[in-house]
């Protein structure tokens, strides 16, 4: 049975830069959606579900609107597009062109908050579902823990709202700033983790 391709909106905004790029965080681990899949039904993505699609190495390319006939904003088989998996989510740097008219309408428009969101789109491979709760309501969420990045799109509406992403144009954003945190965070960790392993070796080889 083929897998459903699913679309989620996410916010986005430009500022100031000098190196013509829109870069975010496209998907916000651990956030209930402030819309609902369907009455009573709200979804989250977990920390990793990207984790095994990005490691693969396809090709991604960042889109407006969806649109795959257009002309891709960037990709990550020529670096253009970068997305990198962090701690509170997943984000992502878009290297437009700066020759290209397209690409000076995609960024001016962000820029003026013309258009102020991004999305993804997905295929789901793994998923549970559990009783939670959302702005003091009890509602079904649906975690997705392991899925597919078919494209990371600019576009009008966001899904998951309440600031849980967002993209920013200009020299080095805060919010790509703060993937490089999460990254150091779990290069450090994963170090910590291997360290503390191999001392607990040398300790019962000693015994």
């Amino acid at each position: 049975m083929s897998k459903k391709l699913e679309r989620r909106t996410v916010e986005i905004r430009a500022s100031d830069g000098e190196e013509f790029v829109l870069a975010g965080r496209a998907v916000a681990y651990n956030e209930v959606s402030s819309n609902e899949l369907r009455p009573g039904l709200r979804e989250q993505v977990l920390p990793g579900a990207f984790r095994a699609y990005l490691e693969s190495g396809q090709d991604t390319k960042a889109l407006l609107n969806h649109d795959s006939t257009g002309l891709p904003l960037g990709r990550t088989a020529n670096g253009t597009l970068q997305i990198n998996d962090g701690i509170s989510g997943l984000f992502f740097r878009i290297q437009l062109d700066k020759k290209n008219s397209f690409h000076q309408a995609v960024y001016a428009s962000v820029k003026r908050r013309d258009m102020s969101e991004c999305s993804f789109a997905f295929e789901c491979e793994e998923e549970t579902f559990s009783d939670g709760q959302y702005d003091g309501q009890p509602c079904t969420v649906r975690s997705i823990a392991k899925a597919t990045l078919r494209d990371l799109s600019v576009v009008n509406s966001p899904f998951y709202g309440n600031n849980a992403t967002g993209v920013v144009a200009r020299t080095e954003d805060a919010a790509w700033l703060a993937q490089k945190r999460d990254f150091l965070a779990n290069f450090e960790a994963d170090a910590n983790r291997r360290s503390r392993a191999a001392e607990i070796l040398r300790t019962i080889m000693k015994r």
